[in-house]
C-alpha cells in the first residue's frame, strides 16, 4: 500500500538512507536523493535541506576561448565556427556543462547563444556521479553515517550528516578518473577504505587521510558492478565480457569465472548460521547464480531481468533477497532456515576452476628458522 508520494525536480542519480544522530527515541532516517549538482535531503518524506556541491574554476584555455566568443567583433559565422572547433579540441572531461551545451548547437544557434551572453562564465557547477554512505564511529545498525559523494571531475567528497559541511575531499587518482560506484568499508573516525569503480575500466582505492587515491587494478572490459567480501576485503566484479572476477585487496587477480549470459547485477549474501558468504550474480536470462568462491552453489530463476538486487534483513527475517526487475516488479525471496549450500545440493554445477586443486602458499624460510634447523640437526 502506497503511504506517500513526493515529486522530484529532476531525474535522480542515486538514493541513500542513513541516520544523522543517535537521539532517544530513535529519529526518522534521512533520505538523500542526488541530482545533477545538488542533493535533496528528506525527513519523514518532507524536504528539509538542499546541499549544492561547490563550483569549480574554468580551465585557462576554456576561459580564453569564451573571452573571444563574447567579443562583438567575433560575432560572425566563420570566427564562431573556428572558435567552436578550438573549444571542441579541448579534453571533454575538463569542459563545463555550458561548453558542452554550446558545442551541441549548430552554427546559427551558436551565434544566437553567444549574442545573448552578457558576461564571461568563470565558474562551472560540479556534477554528481555517484553517492553512498559511510558509518561514522560504530557499525551498529542505527548508528550515524556520513555521505560520500563522487563527482564527474574525479573528486570524492565526504559530508557531515548533521551540518552537511565538507569533512574531507580527495582526488581519486593522478590521472583523471570518473567514479560510478563507491563501496565503503570501515569507520570514518577510525579507519576506512573506499573502493571506487570508474568508467575507465579500472578500480581505485582511497584511504583515510589520503589526499589522492591510487590505482588498484584495471580490467579489459567495462565494469558493470562491484562488491567487497568483508572477511578479507577481496573485490568481486562483473564485467561486460560475461565474467565474474575476484581480486585481492592489493589488486592481484585471484580467479575468474565465465558466465553463460550477460551479468546485470551482483550482491553479497552473508548466511551467518552457516558462516558462509555467497556472491549472487544476476544474469540477463533471468537466472541468479549463487557462488561460493568459484563454485556455483545454487540458482534462482526470477522470470524477468533483474535491475537492482540486495540481500539482508527485512523485518524479522534475516536472510531476504530484495529484487527489483526491469519490468518494475518488486520481489522478495526469503531464504529457508534449513537451507544448505553443500557440494551435493541440487542444481549445483561447480566451475572448472573450482575442481582444480590450488597449490599451498608456503611462507619463505626465515633466518631464524634456518638457525634453529641447524641446531636440531647438529
Amino acid at each position: 500500500m502506497q503511504i506517500s508520494d513526493v515529486s522530484l525536480p529532476d531525474l535522480p542519480l542515486g538514493v541513500e538512507g542513513f541516520y544523522s544522530n543517535e537521539a532517544t527515541p530513535r529519529p526518522y532516517p534521512v533520505i538523500a536523493v542526488a541530482f545533477s549538482t545538488c542533493i535533496y535531503l528528506y525527513k519523514n518524506m518532507k524536504l528539509f535541506y538542499k546541499y549544492y556541491l561547490p563550483s569549480a574554476d574554468f580551465s585557462p584555455s576554456e576561459t580564453e576561448i569564451w573571452k573571444q566568443l563574447i567579443d562583438p567583433q567575433n560575432h560572425n559565422m566563420e570566427v564562431v565556427s573556428l572558435l567552436a572547433e578550438n573549444l571542441n579540441s579541448l579534453p571533454h572531461k575538463v569542459l563545463s556543462a555550458q561548453s558542452h551545451e554550446f558545442l551541441t548547437l549548430n552554427s546559427e544557434h551558436q551565434l544566437e547563444y553567444i549574442e545573448q551572453l552578457t558576461e564571461i562564465p568563470t565558474r562551472k557547477l560540479t556534477e554528481i556521479a555517484c553517492i553512498t554512505t559511510l558509518k561514522m564511529h560504530s557499525i551498529e545498525r542505527y548508528s550515524m553515517s556520513c555521505l560520500v559523494v563522487g563527482t564527474e571531475d574525479g573528486q570524492v567528497i565526504i559530508l557531515d550528516s548533521q551540518t552537511f559541511a565538507q569533512l574531507s575531499s580527495a582526488k581519486l587518482c593522478t590521472v583523471k578518473r570518473t567514479p560510478f560506484l563507491i563501496v565503503p568499508t570501515g569507520l570514518y573516525n577510525v579507519d576506512y577504505r573506499l573502493t571506487v569503480a570508474t568508467r575507465e575500466k579500472c578500480v581505485c582505492l582511497l584511504k583515510r587521510d589520503w589526499s589522492e587515491g591510487r590505482l588498484l587494478f584495471t580490467t579489459d572490459e567495462h565494469i558493470i558492478s562491484m562488491e567487497l567480501v568483508s572477511a578479507d576485503n577481496s573485490v568481486m566484479i562483473i564485467c561486460s565480457d560475461n565474467t565474474l572476477t575476484c581480486y585481492s585487496k592489493k589488486g592481484k587477480k585471484q580467479w575468474s569465472v565465465c558466465l553463460e549470459h550477460r551479468p546485470v547485477a551482483t550482491t553479497i549474501a552473508r548466511v551467518r548460521p552457516l558462516s558462509l558468504t555467497l556472491t549472487a550474480v544476476a544474469l540477463a536470462s533471468g537466472h541468479v547464480h549463487l557462488f561460493d568462491g568459484q563454485a556455483r552453489r545454487d540458482t534462482i530463476f526470477v522470470r524477468d531481468v533483474v535491475s537492482v538486487m540486495k540481500f539482508g534483513q527485512l523485518g524479522q527475517e534475516e536472510h531476504v533477497f530484495i529484487i527489483i526487475t526491469a519490468g518494475g516488479n518488486l520481489m522478495l525471496k526469503i531464504l529457508k532456515r534449513t537451507a544448505e549450500f553443500g557440494g551435493q545440493v541440487a542444481a549445483v554445477e561447480p566451475s572448472v576452476g573450482a575442481q582444480l586443486s590450488k597449490p599451498w602458499h608456503l611462507p619463505k624460510k626465515s633466518k631464524l628458522f634456518l638457525e634453529q634447523k641447524k641446531l636440531h640437526t647438529a
